[in-house]
């Protein structure tokens, strides 16, 4: 099972491959074999929510399917309102549930790919989209009281935490930029199916992202699609 990923920074993939693997590790029937590779950004390269809608436009997500046999893309929906983005919070004077911001998130990058494609692939995407950032995901591993249900704050309420677990943070060295390596160390757990149930139970925002990959694990593990030559 093939699975490519375009994320918003390399943080961000680290924590959507632990997702995948508790997804793939749970369920029932033959083990499946995992191949997780990410798409954007490449090593090293340079990170950002504006970087994934212009992943899209550049046609990356087609030429990613060519070589995978599903697509994850994921981003937070912290910023939604700015320009470029263009996602509003608030309709008729209330705030849209998670649900309903979840899907217009998802609408708005399928604006960036054409019909043809969702016709013909949009049953290979799943979409994880964090309300409001991904670290919002990460709360329940280090919390078991309603901050793991926060979804504002989320990165300083998890340095917090991993401060009183006296753990290491988040950041580099050099105290400006997110750390990979530190990521995939906080998020391993989450490749245990019990330690992501409990996660998913506290973010339905994670639910919905869990959903989706349940079901086309279940889908791969009945009929695994064709994919291009390597």
């Amino acid at each position: 099972m093939r699975v490519g990923i375009i994320a918003e920074g390399p943080t961000d993939q680290r924590v959507i491959e632990a997702i995948i693997k508790g997804v793939v590790n749970g369920g029932e029937g033959p083990p499946i074999e995992l191949l997780i590779r990410d798409v954007r950004p490449e090593p090293g390269g340079p990170g950002g929510w504006g970087l994934v809608f212009a992943a899209l436009r550049q046609r990356q997500h087609e030429e990613a399917l060519q070589h995978n046999d599903y697509l994850v893309i994921q981003i937070d929906t912290d910023v939604c309102e700015l320009a470029g983005f263009d996602v509003q919070r608030r309709e008729g004077g209330r705030e849209l549930e998670e649900g309903e911001l979840i899907d217009r998130v998802v609408a708005r990058l399928k604006r960036e790919m054409t019909p043809e494609f969702l016709d013909a692939h949009g049953d290979r995407l799943a979409f994880a989209i964090a309300v409001n950032e991904l670290e919002c995901w990460l709360l329940p591993l280090v919390y078991d009281n309603k901050k793991a249900a926060k979804t504002v704050g989320c990165f300083e309420a998890l340095t917090q935490g991993l401060k009183e677990q006296k753990e290491p943070g988040l950041l580099q060295r050099d105290g400006n930029s997110k750390a990979p390596r530190r990521y995939q160390d906080v998020a391993a757990p989450l490749r245990k199916p019990k330690v992501l149930a409990n996660a998913v139970a506290h973010s339905p925002s994670l639910q919905a992202f869990v959903d989706r990959l349940s079901a086309l694990t279940t889908i791969h593990r009945l009929t695994p699609p064709p994919i291009a030559p390597q």
